[in-house]
């Protein structure tokens, strides 16, 4: 019809309750996904591309690549060439852009409202197609890019993701400067006497392919004319003519397990962060043993690690990152703890109590039950959550739409739902959560020891120190025979009375209205409607319940 190819996945999609948006999920003839949602509704339109490039893609000739193309693609096309063409365009209707790179993933999203939402697509798909990349305004944008460095040497948690990144095996991917800076770009190509620009578009022409590429369009107007938009403005990005590079190795190589790396922080942080390391698992989104690992670590349950260290005043939270399902980088999951000052003073005996929790989770095993609970939670969230801005949602459906595993039925649920059980994978990630598979990092501003910190990195300044650990704290049986006074204390949870037993996956009938047409349960709600139960000067409360979860389900709202 608009003179490309383009196909339609004609199955079902898993979608929120109530939601009654029309949605088209297409594969262009170039290879990126595009899913298009008319919200009639919507007063606001919006677009997301995500590319499966990131800093992990940079050449090694220049870190901090990928970062810098982001940031040109904004600054003109040859249909388009004024830099500000396209910022000055979305002001015109309401709207606004920005872009974000991380180690494996470049997303570009807009705003706009519905009436320049053509016009905005139209031009959007230009910085994929023919971006000007101007030598002159390369060399400005690289002063942004230094700026940005400098705001990150600041920022602790800035401090701890580069040193993580930068402290790993040395010719890992992972191991490069990812933000980039005048040094790394600009000064490199100096030192090769060839132009920046010439070697980022090389760099655009190899990675920014049509099959390297996931869309998702939201907007007012009918699917039918979203597709017409979306298929018509990027069909003509190109496709990729060469196979992408694989990420080979692990960023934790043996070598730098069983290591501890000190760092300092410019503020008052004391961070205590346990990294194990994992193996890929990009196509095990649906089971996704991770999400379950999770909930236990971090949990807040009685018995709970952070309940636990919490009640010492020994930390202030827990954290617990797993590897984005569907991520093409060999796995790592981190546990952090937010020390208090007495909690650092002791973060040896804190790591013990880690791996003393992990013990209690291995004796239980993968259970069944906790699974479900954790399983529910997530369908309570997806299924009858609130449902986010035009934007933001587009960013999260292009990013989980680029995982090239996901299944066509789940481009909209994707990651959010855990879909199988996965006993054998939840005990093999048990076992690979021990002393031997792991590597510390400790953070703060000052450190006793005045050669604890003999290094200094070159992009933030972080000054930093890396030591083996000590076999207390890589030995299994050390670390089960250390005299933990609160060892007791920690448990697997208990099965949680609110979760529901059942979550509606359908939308429910409202009650039928009486024969006087009456009834005061009328609503268009999917739910029954709320019932005022109390009211006073102070407050009001009003009571909706939902039938088909048995009471089990909660949710509170308080202004």
């Amino acid at each position: 019809r608009w003179g490309y190819t383009y196909f339609e996945y004609t199955g079902r999609l898993e979608l929120p309750v109530g939601d009654t948006r029309e949605h088209r999920l297409l594969r262009l003839g170039n290879g990126m996904r595009v899913l298009c949602i008319s919200d009639p509704q919507a007063r606001q339109s919006a677009a997301a591309l995500a590319v499966r490039v990131g800093s992990t893609s940079d050449p090694r000739e220049y870190p901090g690549m990928a970062h810098a193309l982001e940031h040109m693609l904004f600054l003109g096309t040859r249909t388009h060439p004024g830099e500000h063409d396209f910022e000055a365009y979305l002001t015109q209707y309401g709207g606004y852009t920005n872009a974000s790179t991380t180690a494996t993933t470049t997303h570009y999203r807009l705003s706009v409202n519905n009436a320049g939402l053509a016009g905005a697509l139209t031009r959007f798909a230009g910085f994929f197609v023919e971006p000007l990349l101007d030598a002159r305004a390369i060399a400005r944008e690289l002063l942004a890019v230094e700026s940005e460095r400098l705001a990150d040497a600041q920022s602790d948690t800035q401090r701890r993701a580069h040193i993580v990144s930068s402290t790993c095996c040395p010719m890992h991917a992972y191991a490069q400067f990812a933000g980039g800076s005048l040094a790394s770009l600009q000064g490199s190509a100096d030192r090769r006497g060839v132009e920046l620009r010439d070697a980022m578009a090389a760099f655009f022409a190899r990675e920014y392919a049509g099959d390297a590429m996931a869309l998702a369009v939201i907007g007012g107007a009918g699917v039918a004319e979203l597709v017409a938009m979306a298929v018509d403005a990027f069909s003509a990005v190109p496709g990729r003519t060469l196979a992408p590079a694989r990420i080979v190795g692990h960023p934790l190589c043996d070598r730098k397990l069983g290591t501890v790396v000190r760092y300092q922080t410019v503020g008052a942080r004391h961070d205590i962060t346990l990294v194990f390391a994992l193996p890929r698992a990009a196509h095990e989104y649906a089971a996704n043993a991770c999400k379950y690992m999770e909930t236990l670590v971090g949990g807040a349950h009685a018995g709970a690690l952070g309940t636990v260290l919490r009640e010492l005043g020994w930390i202030s939270a827990v954290e617990v990152a797993a590897p984005l399902a569907g991520s093409r980088l060999p796995g790592v999951l981190y546990v952090s703890l937010a020390a208090t000052p007495a909690g650092f003073a002791r973060h040896e005996e804190l790591v013990q109590y880690v791996f003393a929790y992990l013990r209690v989770l291995r004796s239980h095993g993968a259970q069944a039950w906790h699974f479900g609970e954790v399983q529910r939670t997530l369908q309570l969230e997806f299924y009858h959550g609130e449902r986010t801005a035009p934007v933001t949602a587009a960013v999260a459906l292009a990013c989980q739409l680029g995982c090239p595993h996901l299944r066509a039925g789940h481009a909209v649920s994707g990651t959010r739902l855990l879909y199988e059980f996965d006993a054998p994978g939840i005990e093999a990630l048990l076992t690979l959560l021990d002393p031997e598979n792991y590597r510390l990092y400790l953070g703060a501003r000052e450190f006793g020891d005045a050669d604890a910190l003999p290094c200094v990195d070159p992009h933030l300044g972080v000054a930093y120190g890396e030591t083996p650990l000590p076999r207390r704290l890589t030995s299994e049986a050390e670390l089960a025979a250390a005299p933990l006074e609160h060892a007791n204390r920690l448990q697997f949870p208990q099965p949680n009375p609110y979760v529901p037993a059942n979550v509606p996956t359908c939308a429910l009938q409202a009650p039928a209205p009486d024969n006087a047409g009456n009834n005061a349960n009328d609503t268009d709600d999917v739910f029954q409607a709320p019932v005022l139960v109390r009211h006073d000067p102070l407050c009001e409360l009003w009571l909706r319940t939902l039938p088909s979860t048995g009471g089990a389900m909660a949710r509170s709202s308080i202004t």
